[in-house]
């Protein structure tokens, strides 16, 4: 994605909406992008949250538990925030 096709996507995110055109440039310019495979798993339950994650792309799953355990809490599609909280606070990851 080119930084303006980054920028309009944060745009469209409730939690950064108010942002002006420079902040959401500042934001897309220092976001890590971050590509997984099918199946690959992007953290895990209970590990420590540095910050959230926008889906730019695709689909990611949310579960809890492992094994038969495992049980799917939610899905994320593109402009989803994820672990917004994480942004503000120290946190672990719910799912």
């Amino acid at each position: 994605m080119s930084l303006d096709s980054d920028i309009s996507l944060l745009s469209r995110i409730a939690l950064f909406s108010d942002l002006g055109t420079e902040h959401l440039r500042l934001l897309a310019f220092s976001a890590v992008r971050t590509e997984l495979l099918t199946d690959q798993i992007l953290f895990r339950e209970g590990a420590a949250a540095a910050g959230g994650y926008v889906v730019s792309s695709g689909e990611i799953e949310l579960s809890t538990g492992i094994g038969r355990g495992r049980k799917v809490v939610g899905t994320c599609d593109v402009g989803c925030l994820i672990g917004e909280i994480a942004l503000f606070v120290e946190t672990k990851r719910p799912a």
